[in-house]
This record gives C-alpha cells, structure tokens and sequence, in this order.
C-alpha cells in the first residue's frame, strides 16, 4: 500500500544514482566516455575513426589515440572543431573536457586489425550447428605432418618467384588450406 520514495525517484535520474554522484552533483565520468567510443565515427566521422580511438579522459584532457604521427597531426589542427562536435554530441562532455591531446601507437590498430582478420564473418545463410559442423569435419593441418609439408613444398615451387615474403607467406597458407579441403571433400 505505501511505497517508499526512492522506489519513485530511481527511475527519474540514472546517471545519479550513486550516492556520492548525488552529493556532489557530477554524472558519471565512465558511462560519458563509453558514448564518447561509441559514438566517435559519428562525431569525427568513419574514415579519421578508422584511424583514431578516445583512449582516456584525465585531468580534463582527452587523450585521442592515433595510428601514425601524420593523423595526430593533422587532428591537432582539428581541434576546436572536434570538440565541438563532441559538445554537440554529449553535451554533458563539455563540464569534462577542456583541452585534447593526440598520441600516436600503431600497435593498437595492428592488434585490432589482426583481431578482426582472424575471426571471419560467418556466412549468414550457414546455422551455427553448421558451422561448428564444417569446423569439426575439415581440422587444420599440423605444421610438421607430412600432409602439410607436402603442401608446403608445392607452394614454394609455385610461389618461388614471388619477392615480398607477407604476400609469399599469405599465399602459402591461402594454398595449403585450399588443398587440405579440397581432399578432404573427395
């Protein structure tokens, strides 16, 4: 029959909830930043977010991550602009933010990328029992069985002539997995 207040004032203020948030009236600083990488493509658009991340906000001072020196660069002149994009997007940002600094770290991007090419996107017209299917019935080849060192041996008469050792290395693989499954479906 009676309810307790806070049962009514829960719903109203999220980003309040805790107690000391309430005191000092501050929104929560984590839940801001997490919008803020979630939304950088739309802020800064898809191409500079496909180069650059928001790697942490301290101090009042937004630390963009960049993956080379030249893109650090040529943010830095942007930025009045993309903080005022940011702003525009979470305005409860501009209490957070007075100044951006730009670091550059290729190995970010590298590790992302790298994450990103070794899980494929599944085929949307397989079922997940299909593919654990096709992952069961076609194993992969183990580095010193002979199988695989016959393979090895064919790509390297193939790809002989080929300079640049990634793109030799890639067809490799690429021609090693295509033979392994194809004799395994015949």
């Amino acid at each position: 029959m009676f309810k307790h207040l806070k049962s009514f004032l829960s719903g109203f203020d999220i980003s309040c909830s805790d107690r000391s948030q309430r005191k000092t009236g501050t929104t929560n600083q984590q839940a801001l930043f997490f919008d803020l990488i979630k939304l950088w493509p739309q802020i800064v658009g898809n191409h500079l977010a496909q180069h650059s991340t928001p790697l942490k906000n301290t101090h009042k001072t937004l630390t963009i991550l960049t993956d080379h020196p030249q893109w650090a660069q040529e943010l830095s002149f942007l930025e009045k602009k993309i903080k005022h994009q940011i702003f525009k997007t979470i305005p409860k940002l501009s209490y957070e933010i007075k100044k951006i600094k730009f670091q550059a770290d290729n190995t970010f991007f590298k590790n992302q990328n790298l994450r990103i090419l070794d899980t494929p996107p599944p085929c949307p017209c397989q079922t997940e029992t299909e593919l654990k299917k096709q992952a069961l019935q076609s194993p992969n080849l183990h580095p010193f069985s002979p199988e695989y060192l016959k393979y090895q041996q064919e790509a390297v008469n193939l790809f002989g002539n080929i300079e640049d050792e990634e793109t030799k290395n890639l067809l490799t693989s690429i021609f090693i997995t295509h033979k392994h499954q194809n004799n395994r479906s015949v």
